[in-house]
């Protein structure tokens, strides 16, 4: 034991936790023990809104079938964050503190475990203007979601962040997105991982790379992935039969394109996960 790397331990841990537990096969008796005396640690979510007047506030929230509770910073060692939300709000909760640099560094030692898997969801406008902020957001080691409801041109270090480590899972936006070769060719990796689940976004009208281009880029993804794994692209009416013509003959059988949109969206996902994310098409 005094030889095993931290990193493999805590990728242990990290597969555990993510197992039900009838799935979990048995362990030799030093990793059983491992497992038996891992804390089990609830899930919480992260909420940072900005007030009009530019102050930072913050409150963590616990959920379980009775509804939410407010979770005191003191015990904040006895949960995982789970989910980061940032927005902008007219009015601030009572069950919010204000967010001073002592309480920052305290969430980022938090957030840099790294077995702990984070989502983060994006509702500010302009991050930039909150450098403390943006640093929190490429602060988890293992962020596994993405999700936009602004347009934000300050993704792109998060999003080339989990990309370049190999985490994320799940990239969605809400609101059309600037899309920049760069973009392109981060997105077009994302496609290539292994454990890709999601990818969904509109391309801003103003956007340097054209909508046909950015379809060529995520199908050159695809083709670099394992040919066992299927997907299914949705792509806007028109680009149908350009679809057509992108599929190599060795991706025959492990990709399908439907016109699906009358915008300009590009919605992909693995086949094994179609019951899940049909519903979000």
């Amino acid at each position: 034991m005094d030889r095993v790397p931290l990193c493999f331990i805590n990728e242990v841990l990290l597969h555990l936790e993510g197992e039900p537990l009838h799935r979990i096969p048995e362990l030799p008796s030093v990793w059983g023990e491992i497992s038996d005396d891992k804390p089990v640690k609830h899930k919480v979510i992260l909420n940072i809104c900005v007030a009009p007047n530019g102050m930072t506030f913050f409150c963590i929230d616990h959920q379980n079938s009775y509804g939410y509770y407010v979770i005191p910073l003191t015990y904040l060692h006895l949960f995982t964050i789970e989910v980061i939300v940032l927005q902008e709000r007219q009015r601030i909760g009572g069950n919010y503190q204000l967010l001073t640099e002592r309480i920052f560094t305290l969430l980022q030692e938090h957030l840099q475990k790294p077995h702990v898997a984070c989502c983060l969801m994006f509702g500010l406008q302009k991050i930039n203007d909150y450098p403390l902020l943006a640093q929190l957001c490429i602060t988890p080691p293992r962020i596994t979601r993405i999700h936009l409801k602004a347009s934000l041109p300050f993704v792109i270090k998060p999003l080339a962040r989990s990309i370049e480590r190999g985490t994320l899972r799940h990239f969605s936006c809400k609101v059309p997105l600037q899309i920049t070769k760069e973009i392109v060719t981060f997105l077009s990796t994302f496609l290539t991982f292994e454990k890709f689940q999601y990818l969904k976004l509109t391309r801003a009208a103003d956007s340097p790379v054209p909508y046909d281009d950015l379809l060529q880029g995520l199908v050159d993804g695809f083709a670099n992935r394992e040919r066992s794994r299927k997907s299914e692209f949705y792509v806007k009416s028109s680009s149908e039969e350009l679809c057509e013509g992108l599929v190599k003959a060795d991706m025959q059988g492990t990709v399908e394109f439907f016109g699906a949109y009358n915008c300009e969206t590009i919605c992909v996902f693995d086949t094994i996960f179609a019951v899940k994310y049909r519903k979000c098409l």
